[in-house]
Order: structure tokens, then C-alpha cells, then sequence
């Protein structure tokens, strides 16, 4: 029941930056900058605690309360019913709520970023949910300015109805799921997601957010967009270049690739648009820097692991990627968007 009631609670508007790993039961935490708690909704705080002036008081969450700040160098005591990041760098508000939305039945939340919504089952961690947000927020604002970098490509992925599926885990919590309509979905898993190995020097698991929202992106929004230029069909400006990446065109996937090729999935499973799909990603993400330390691990489907690489090899695709009429994002997401920043 204790969830049922906090999984309601949104991350509201701060007024610092500062990640607050909280533990389940008391936590002992200090303030690096002032903390305005005018209003504030977290994810899994309980109650915040401070000893000020021979007395102590206490902040409850959504309710009225008598403090309203923590100043920096303050130390404070915060009282959690779950374990969970909070994490202040998010200016803008990320709403979980219950979903009712027609066709997502089995999906009990969900959370809109810029209109999109995400899906999420009842076991999904808060904070993963959340990290998936502010993930696709990075990659639709890159620049974080508040508003979308490319307007033509969030009203193509509404138009087309976009949307992301979250379970807990996604080989073992399948469930019985047919897109409506004409739908155009991704999914991703909680188990998957991995919001540490951004703030651990990209070492590690690596965090499949990137992939997958990245993926929902492609196909929803840029490809229907400019479908002569990054389409995921034959004769395309992107498939034409994957075609040179591969060594050659191949409709399925050849039992072996050519010597020369630095793109060669090997996922038999995976047709000519999905080899399209996957290709976009290795290369942007290559650009952006999400590859730099997993040459080993992905070296068998691609070897061009980093920006220099594709720039000095695979011309035509980094073209593309860097031409700034598609505003494609200069920086990789690291899940901490932040509205107004500076």
C-alpha cells in the first residue's frame, strides 16, 4: 500500500543541482548548495528532518510544512520508505501517473516527455523510469534550453503516435502485447537500464536507454520525416551508406561478411530495416562518445567505436549525422536534463 500511495509523488522544481542516493530506512545527508523545498514531491522521500535553532523540525512530503529550506553545509536527516536516487538536477517535472490509456492496459504508469508518452509496469523502479525521461528529454533538447531542438520531428513522432514500453525485465516479464494501430513503440527494460555507468567514468554495464529510446527516435520521428535521407528502406541516404559500411548489399544478413566491412550484425533475426535501425544507432552513438571504452565487447558488429573512427572511415554516414539541418544532438545523454540550465 505504502507504494501504491508514493508512486503518485513527482520530482518537483529545485532550486540547486545536487544527486541524492537515498537509502530505504534513515539516511544522514548534507546540503552542497541551498535546497528550496517550496512544494517539493519526491519519489520516495518520507520525511526530511533538520535541528536548527535547539529544536527539531520536519519537512513531510504533500503536506504543509514548517520548514521550507535546507541551507549548504546543513546536514539533515531523511526518512525513506524505498531506496532511490533523487536526483535535483531535473528542473522540470516529470510526472509518474497512472495510465488509462487504451491498448497499454498491462502497463500501470506511465511519464510524457514532450508529449511522448513511456509506458512502465507496476514493478518498475521509480528511478529507472525517471532516468529513461530525462534521457529522451537530452536527446529531443540536447541543448536543454526547455524547448525541443527539432519541432518538425516531435510533431512527426505525435503524429505517428511514438511511445516506449517498460517492464522490469525483459526476457522473463514478457507480456501479451500487440502495438495498437499505428502505433510505432520500442521497449526497454528496467533491469537493462543503467543510470550508474554514466557516473562511473562509462565503465561497466552499459546503460540500454541510449539504445533503445535512441531507437524509437530513428524510426518514429526521423525516418518518417526524411524519408529519402535517413528512410530504413532500399536506395536511401542512410542505407546507401550502410550498404558501404557492410561491404556490400545485403537484403539478409550473408554468412560471412566481407574483410572490409566495419559494420557486420550478425543477428539473422534482425532484416534489412532493423540492420538500418541498428546502424544509425552504432554510428551516432559512436559520434557521441557512448563507445569509446567497449571496443572489445562490440568489435564483432562494429568496429568504428568512436567519433574519430567514423569521421576517418565511414564519411558518408558522418555527414549525415553531423549536418546541422537534422539537429541531431551534439552530446550524449547522461540522464540529469535540466530545463533551465546554464
Amino acid at each position: 500500500m505504502i507504494k501504491a500511495i508514493y508512486v503518485l509523488f513527482v520530482l518537483s522544481t529545485f532550486s540547486f543541482s545536487q544527486m541524492l542516493d537515498i537509502k530505504k530506512g534513515w539516511n544522514l545527508l548534507g546540503a552542497t548548495e541551498n535546497i528550496t523545498l517550496n512544494n517539493a514531491k519526491f519519489i520516495c522521500v518520507n520525511s526530511i528532518f533538520i535541528y536548527r535553532n535547539n529544536n527539531w523540525i520536519a519537512f513531510h512530503t504533500n503536506q504543509n510544512n514548517e520548514i521550507i529550506s535546507i541551507n549548504q553545509g546543513e546536514g539533515f536527516w531523511v526518512y525513506s520508505y524505498d531506496a532511490c536516487e533523487e536526483n535535483t538536477t531535473n528542473n522540470i517535472d516529470f510526472a509518474i501517473i497512472p495510465n488509462t490509456d487504451i491498448g497499454f492496459a498491462n502497463y500501470s504508469f506511465k511519464v510524457e516527455v514532450f508529449g511522448i508518452p513511456l509506458y512502465a509496469t507496476y514493478n518498475v523502479s521509480y528511478t529507472k523510469l525517471l532516468h529513461i525521461a530525462n534521457i529522451t528529454a537530452q536527446y529531443l533538447d540536447n541543448d536543454e534550453d526547455g524547448v525541443v531542438d527539432s519541432q518538425i520531428l516531435i510533431d512527426k513522432m505525435l503524429e505517428v503516435k511514438a511511445f516506449m514500453v517498460i517492464r522490469k525485465n525483459l526476457e522473463s516479464d514478457v507480456l501479451d502485447f500487440t502495438t495498437p494501430g499505428s502505433y510505432h513503440g520500442q521497449d526497454l527494460a528496467d533491469d537493462e537500464t543503467i543510470p550508474l555507468w554514466h557516473t562511473n567514468g562509462h565503465q561497466g554495464r552499459f546503460d540500454a536507454s541510449l539504445e533503445e529510446i535512441w531507437h524509437m527516435i530513428t524510426v518514429a520521428g526521423y525516418a518518417n520525416v526524411y524519408p529519402d535521407i535517413f528512410g530504413e528502406n532500399t536506395s536511401t541516404s542512410l542505407t546507401k551508406a550502410m550498404d558501404i559500411a557492410r561491404g556490400g548489399h545485403f537484403l539478409s544478413v550473408p554468412n560471412t561478411y566481407p574483410n572490409n566491412a566495419w559494420y557486420s550484425y550478425d543477428d539473422t533475426t534482425c532484416e534489412y530495416s532493423c540492420q538500418a535501425s541498428e546502424y544509425i544507432y552504432w554510428a551516432m552513438s559512436s559520434i557521441l562518445g557512448a563507445q569509446a571504452n567497449r571496443l572489445n565487447e562490440i568489435g564483432h558488429e562494429w568496429k568504428l567505436n568512436t567519433k574519430a573512427k567514423v569521421q576517418n572511415t565511414d564519411t558518408a554516414i558522418y555527414d549525415l549525422l553531423t549536418n546541422e539541418k537534422y539537429k541531431f544532438p551534439t552530446k550524449l545523454p547522461n540522464g540529469m536534463y535540466r530545463k533551465f540550465s546554464n
